[in-house]
């Protein structure tokens, strides 16, 4: 019992995502907006906002099917790009997408996707590091070389929500010290345009499928030539 639903849920998975692949994007493109506010527990506030661009290599690992749906996990780290310069520290990010192939009726090489993700990202300040936690939704399409090799073009939409970081300002004044608590709450979101490759290892569940298929349908036509002269003999001989 053991044995067969072990070979079930790996023939489930196989059938799901038969191969693991590795794979780079690379942002040529973006278009993030930061939006920041400023609280003190004085009651006073200040708030804005900051365009920047955000172009990082992204290294991915994953499993799915060249020609079908696919997930990986993914690695990037780059410096921010503001209008007056390079942030000193880059922003790190790792995180999870999944793409959904689309059927609409394109060539078998171009396979247009959907994008879902999530992400964690981390950014060092001179008075300590924040964590923020983020969403992605975007569209694009694969054009497959061949079985194993892919190229990639997208476009993503992205929102991340950065923990509030609070800092302390020590005022003197009448004789006596005055500590401030400044909280600063920060959100990131905008555009984004991608090229990338994949490399998929070993074959395609569609190609190994074709195999059996061609076989048993070989096998049916000299059967069916074989019954055929067979008739055709025995009529002959009668």
């Amino acid at each position: 019992m053991i044995k067969k639903t072990l070979f079930t849920t790996a023939l489930l998975a196989n059938t799901l995502y038969g191969q693991w692949f590795i794979g780079v994007d690379y942002v040529v493109s973006s278009s993030m907006s930061r939006e920041w506010e400023m609280t003190t527990d004085q009651g006073g506030s200040n708030s804005g906002d900051d365009d920047f661009e955000y172009k990082p290599l992204i290294i991915k690992l994953g499993n799915g099917t060249i020609d079908g749906s696919s997930w990986s996990i993914y690695y990037s780290s780059e410096k921010l790009e503001f209008d007056n310069g390079k942030s000193e520290e880059p922003l790190n990010e790792f995180g999870f997408d999944y793409l959904g192939s689309i059927n609409i009726g394109t060539a078998n090489n171009f396979v247009p996707f959907y994008k879902l993700g999530i992400n964690t990202a981390t950014f060092e300040y001179t008075d300590g590091d924040a964590s923020a936690l983020g969403v992605k939704v975007g569209l694009g399409v694969n054009y497959n070389i061949n079985s194993n090799s892919q190229f990639t073009l997208g476009v993503d939409y992205k929102y991340r929500q950065w923990e509030d970081k609070d800092f302390e300002d020590s005022e003197y004044e009448n004789g006596s010290y005055y500590t401030t608590t400044e909280t600063l709450s920060m959100t990131d979101s905008g555009t984004r345009i991608y090229i990338g490759f994949n490399y998929y290892f070993g074959s395609s569940n569609s190609d190994s499928a074709t195999t059996p298929s061609s076989t048993t349908n070989n096998e049916r036509d000299n059967n069916s030539v074989r019954i055929h002269s067979n008739s055709s003999s025995e009529v002959n001989i009668d």
